[in-house]
């Protein structure tokens, strides 16, 4: 199963909507095939490693992090082809959600005669699988926070200059995070601010694998048309905006093949982040990786929207108290109200420290 884990992470950046899938193959303690799910529409991994094992499958050990699928997508069902096969037994950490699985594929086994196991590497897989299974189960994205500080948790000068807080390493880093998201999403403020391109453009390979989606929240239309984010790839920019914008602005955009959502504004003219998932995972959004600023990172945490939290921190102090703090727009009177996270992981990266945590509560 370790095998079939360190598989289907070569999908990362690659599979979405699909979840990371590795499976292996044993017969007589050799591994007789493995595969692992390369993209979508691809074949799935268990087919992969049943074409590499031909007629030694017959009595073999299949291994595959996540239950076989026993319904018709782009695919044929992988539980049809193990059974055709005959297989001697599958293991597989947990049942799967997905509704057109969801123990099903495991029925058809075992009314098959085909034994089957549950529980190898359970922690792991569904670490491995998070953002999949967030979205099927709950249809919206999976929501990551992201933000680099100085060591006295400062994201900007008063002057708004952020360039660079951290070095090129961790920089880098926050690319292979962007890649393997689907969309990266910012407020208006950190278009004017930055001009970013909001692309993993520092990874070399960058180029071999899918673009995340450039998302802008905009209620009042003040994303300039000469930006980076439109200049390049319009076509890969999602603005978010309300009726309080411009018409001429939004046809503007739309001349440029930017994609122009309107929402209706809410309290202080802000936009239902609710509504914007919802509808984010209607068009197949798993994954949303938040880059700020300040008040965008703020409302995702106030309206209890982060699933995990990557901070990046830098040896640096700025000592000032008009400098930019991560969070804003909460009011927060008493320790006990703070938003609490888990700490999962903390490494250095090139001097400066990750530290990537989870809210407590958070699925």
């Amino acid at each position: 199963m370790q095998m079939a884990l360190s598989l289907a992470k070569k999908g990362k950046s690659k599979v979405s909507p699909n979840p990371l899938v590795g499976c292996v193959i044993e017969k007589n303690n050799c591994i007789v095939g493995a595969g692992w799910h390369k993209g979508v529409g691809c074949p799935h991994a268990e087919i992969e490693a049943l074409q590499q094992a031909g007629e030694k499958a017959i009595g073999a050990n299949v291994y595959v992090n996540l239950e076989p699928c026993c319904h018709f997508g782009k695919n044929p069902p992988c539980v049809d082809a193990l059974i055709n096969a005959k297989i001697n037994s599958v293991h597989i950490p947990f049942i799967d959600p997905n509704p057109l699985v969801n123990g099903n594929g495991l029925k058809k086994l075992k009314r098959a005669g085909i034994q089957v196991y549950i529980g190898d590497e359970y922690a792991k897989a569904k670490k491995l699988n998070e953002i999949f299974l967030h979205y099927i189960v709950h249809k919206t994205p999976f929501v990551i926070a992201k933000w680099a500080m100085t060591l006295d948790g400062k994201i900007a000068t008063r002057k708004f200059d952020s360039k660079w807080i951290t070095g090129v390493d961790a920089r880098r880093d926050c690319h292979k995070l962007r890649q393997k998201t689907d969309a990266i999403l910012v407020g208006v403020g950190t278009v004017i601010a930055d001009n970013p391109l909001l692309t993993p453009h520092l990874l070399s390979d960058s180029s071999n694998n899918k673009t995340p989606l450039r998302i802008i929240l905009d209620p009042f239309g003040k994303t300039p048309l000469t930006s980076n984010v439109i200049k390049f790839n319009p076509e890969n920019t999602l603005i978010i905006t309300t009726q309080n914008s411009s018409m001429n602005w939004q046809n503007q955009l739309r001349a440029l093949d930017v994609q122009v959502w309107i929402f209706e504004s809410v309290a202080a003219n802000q936009i239902n982040l609710n509504s914007l998932l919802e509808r984010l995972g209607r068009a197949q959004i798993c994954s949303v990786l938040v880059e700020g600023g300040a008040k965008t990172l703020g409302a995702f945490f106030k309206a209890n929207l982060v699933n995990k939290v990557y901070t990046y921190v830098a040896p640096k102090l700025l000592g000032d108290e008009h400098a930019l703090l991560p969070l804003g727009n909460n009011e927060i009177a008493k320790i006990a109200d703070s938003f609490n996270l888990n700490f999962e992981q903390v490494k250095n990266i090139g001097g400066d420290i990750l530290i990537i945590s989870y809210p407590k509560g958070a699925e």
